[in-house]
């Protein structure tokens, strides 16, 4: 049996679906860049790195390693990790983490360190076209 094809949202699906889980249009264009840089797209992206204890889930990589994943089980009312693989929940999960405070873009996807910023930026232009309704 062949595994599921793998599917990669465009900016402008992501941009939807981050607008549908209640970001705010100026977030929705910053947290689209973000899922690009995160997963690329792919809602069924997982990192399950090891050595640096991750274990992050969907579009934006949701991290639920240990009892950080307890906690945030709770906090986004879902019963399985697995659950995230579903854009719309990993959004939901994505804007209680935000929590309506611009500073979580940095503390939670690291926007503004060197490597990941440069990462985030080059999709900045593919998510703006999005919200100005120019790109696919």
């Amino acid at each position: 049996m062949n595994p599921a094809p793998k599917v990669q949202l465009s900016y402008s699906q992501i941009l939807q679906v981050a607008l549908d889980a209640g970001f705010p249009e100026h977030v929705a264009v910053a947290m689209t860049a973000i899922a690009k840089r995160e997963s690329d797209g792919v809602p069924t992206a997982f990192n399950g790195n090891a050595a640096t204890g991750d274990e992050s889930y969907g579009l934006w990589q949701i991290n639920m390693r240990g009892q950080l994943g307890d906690a945030r089980m709770k906090q986004f009312g879902i019963t399985a990790k697995a659950e995230l693989f579903d854009a719309k929940v990993n959004a939901r999960a994505a804007f209680l983490t935000w929590g309506h405070n611009n500073r979580n873009l940095e503390l939670c996807w690291y926007i503004d360190r060197p490597g990941y910023k440069e990462r985030y930026e080059k999709h900045l232009p593919g998510a703006v076209l999005a919200s100005l309704g120019l790109a696919a």
